[in-house]
């Protein structure tokens, strides 16, 4: 889902995945046939030479007619059968001569990581918009420091409270905007087939009511984004509305931090020594 402010939001690049290219090289016979057709007496081919006259001492000899073996073009080469290939799945991940193209990938601790590092980012973009919106007056007392919360909320209630600057507000919406795009954009995938899960039974009645959760939850976030994009309009006047809504956000963030972090323990047991089962994406190239 895009959101744009008053034309003060551009929109961050959308990361592409690297399609590799499979080529399977033809092999082409070409056949050259070599026509060496004789020529009598009569024929009117112009590329013969005409032989010399014998003379006396060769009258007996008989006459020998050369033969010309005129070069002939290159017949049309025979179309040759494909080899097909040995492995069911190719480099890319395709099947040769199905109609379904697709890889088949193990779900990794790596994959379970970034993951992380996305919620990570949308945890403290949530925080920043929290802390622009309770920014407040420097005290004489104050020193230099910067002192931004680990959690939030804090209370503000002995603040005296300055308007949110709706730059600032962009800024940090335009931030965790594509991080919780991406996560929505898995969930898609999964609703959609582009991505199928393949869990064996013994994990996924451990799995299934943690992705009910996960979808919940990210539905959810889009939603915060789609309240907090009018009230952006009228920043320096929607301080308390705009705190709310980052602390909601921040704590959305926080449980499903909680279901990853369950998820991982289930696919790190499968990659122990030993273990048989495993929990495998297929990704369909064609939807």
């Amino acid at each position: 889902m895009k959101f744009q402010i008053n034309q003060m939001y551009v929109q961050p690049p959308v990361l592409s995945v690297r399609n590799k290219s499979f080529a399977l090289s033809n092999i082409l016979l070409f056949t050259c046939l070599l026509i060496a057709p004789t020529y009598g007496a009569n024929s009117d081919t112009t590329a013969a030479t005409a032989p010399a006259t014998p003379t006396a001492s060769q009258a007996a000899a008989p006459t020998v007619v050369p033969t010309v073996v005129p070069t002939q073009a290159a017949t049309a080469p025979a179309t040759p059968t494909a080899k097909p290939s040995t492995s069911p799945v190719t480099e890319q991940g395709t099947t040769p001569g199905a109609t379904s193209v697709s890889k088949m990938e193990e779900l990794t601790l790596e994959d379970m990581r970034d993951v992380g590092m996305a919620l990570q980012l949308i945890r403290q973009d949530c925080i920043n918009v929290y802390s622009e919106s309770v920014r407040s007056r420097v005290a004489l007392t104050d020193g230099p420091e910067i002192r931004q919360p680990d959690s939030i909320p804090i209370d503000t209630s002995h603040l005296q409270l300055l308007p949110a600057r709706r730059e600032y507000l962009v800024y940090y919406l335009a931030s965790m905007e594509p991080a919780i795009r991406l996560l929505a954009h898995e969930m898609s995938d999964a609703q959609t087939g582009v991505k199928t899960w393949i869990i064996p039974e013994t994990i996924k009645k451990n799995i299934d009511p943690l992705w009910e959760s996960w979808q919940k939850l990210v539905a959810q976030l889009n939603k915060h984004l789609d309240m907090l994009v009018p009230l952006f309009d009228d920043a320096e006047h929607n301080n308390v509305q705009v705190s709310k809504v980052a602390v909601d956000m921040f704590n959305d963030v926080g449980v499903l931090e909680e279901l990853r972090r369950s998820v991982y323990k289930i696919v790190q047991d499968t990659h122990k020594p030993g273990t048989t089962e495993k929990i495998m994406v297929q990704h369909d190239t064609t939807k």
